[in-house]
């Protein structure tokens, strides 16, 4: 069974009446302007509300990046990559390059 220590979201739960059309109409232009604004401006409007729920930060984390495969994550950089403090520093990891998971996930 997965691990949903961290919480999630299940619709059910806030509006039990609540279709998926029902959900599209209300979800999909709040979204679409938000990808608008992500285009024109990138992810510095977004850093406090994403730093908010950054399930990662001040955690542990490995990961399989080379040179630096474990430390201490602190939350990401204005480009969207991870800030990994380690022995030899900060690195920063991106998504596309490595698999970040907390050091508790690792062998459970």
């Amino acid at each position: 069974a997965a691990d949903l220590s961290s919480g999630y979201a299940c619709l059910q739960e806030l509006e039990p009446a609540l279709d998926a059309p029902g959900l599209l109409q209300r979800v999909a232009l709040p979204l679409v302007h938000a990808l608008r604004r992500f285009e024109c401006e990138g992810l510095s409007p977004f850093a406090a509300a994403y730093a908010r729920r950054d399930l990662l930060q001040g955690r542990r984390v490995t990961t399989t990046l080379d040179g630096a495969p474990e430390g201490l994550a602190e939350g990401v950089d204005a480009q969207g990559a991870l800030r990994l403090r380690h022995d030899g520093g900060v690195a920063r990891v991106t998504s596309g390059e490595v698999s970040v998971r907390p050091s508790a996930a690792v062998g459970a």
